[in-house]
């Protein structure tokens, strides 16, 4: 069967209520703090890519380990798998996007009906 249509998310706080890099800071004693700079990025007070550069520096030493921690407490947003369920029985595909860690998002994306996803 051809795809009729492709219906693309975002991954955090879109696909699931969480957003990994916060979770991954906890790992590292700092999620209050990549928390704070998140929000700020979000709201326009400071520029993407330096807020992105200083989150991602504050997960320094966070071993690879963490992610099966990670991957324990994320919560897929209410109604996704309704959502996907949806677009499949409609002929559609669902894709997700994110800027994010492919580590949690190649084992979650399947759990879910996403059918592609970087």
């Amino acid at each position: 069967m051809t795809t009729r249509f492709l219906v693309v998310l975002d991954a955090d706080s879109t696909l699931i209520r969480n957003e990994v890099i916060e979770l991954i800071a906890d790992e590292a004693g700092r999620g209050s703090e990549v928390a704070a700079a998140t929000e700020a990025a979000m709201r326009g007070e400071t520029d993407f890519a330096t807020s992105l550069r200083s989150r991602v520096q504050a997960l320094a030493g966070v071993p690879t380990r963490a992610f099966d921690r990670v991957l324990s407490r994320i919560e897929p947003t209410p109604g996704v798998r309704e959502l996907t369920a949806a677009v499949h029985e409609r002929g559609g595909a669902v894709g997700v996007v994110s800027g994010g860690f492919h580590e949690i998002l190649d084992s979650l994306a399947p759990t879910l009906g996403v059918d592609v996803w970087r």
